[in-house]
């Protein structure tokens, strides 16, 4: 049985979802981690359009705008990995220091459960990879990952 691609965001996201739930539960989660969620979702997903690029250049609608937005999308990200860690890791708990001890946690990938959401991730990153037969566009660097981390750190 071969999944539509809506099916396994939706897959995706529900267990996503089921694992922020755990994390809130036991109190093992603190804003960094559903920021950081947000911003690695985002990250593996231009890893892949630049995957796509270099293994499907074929499929690409325009493969020099594609490259250049993927350069555009890794730089921003790389900002907002830098304004993240700072900011959602470390200032806003700078007083509570198991805050900032879950925060590390989760930043050196010593929580099963983040770790879980990024396995899901990257499963569904790799499904969507093998199953994209049509034209790949070029995601602009307001793409809708973006766009959603970057209303996350506003609120």
């Amino acid at each position: 049985m071969k999944l539509t691609n809506i099916a396994v965001k939706s897959i995706s996201l529900a267990l996503i979802t089921a694992f922020t739930i755990v994390e809130i539960i036991n109190k093992e989660t603190t804003v960094f981690y559903i920021i950081y969620l947000f911003w690695f979702d985002e990250f593996i997903r231009t890893v892949f359009d630049r995957v796509a690029y270099r293994f499907k250049k074929e499929n690409i609608e325009n493969p020099i705008q594609f490259q250049q937005q993927n350069k555009e999308r890794f730089f921003l990200l790389g900002v907002y990995f830098i304004f993240i860690v700072v900011l959602f890791g470390i200032i806003i708990d700078w007083k509570q220091m198991d805050l900032i001890g879950l925060n590390y946690s989760v930043l050196l990938f010593k929580n099963q459960i983040f770790n879980f959401s990024l396995l899901t991730i990257i499963a569904r990153e790799i499904y969507l990879y093998q199953s994209k037969t049509d034209k790949i566009r070029p995601k602009s660097v307001a793409s809708n990952g973006i766009i959603i981390l970057h209303i996350s750190i506003v609120l």
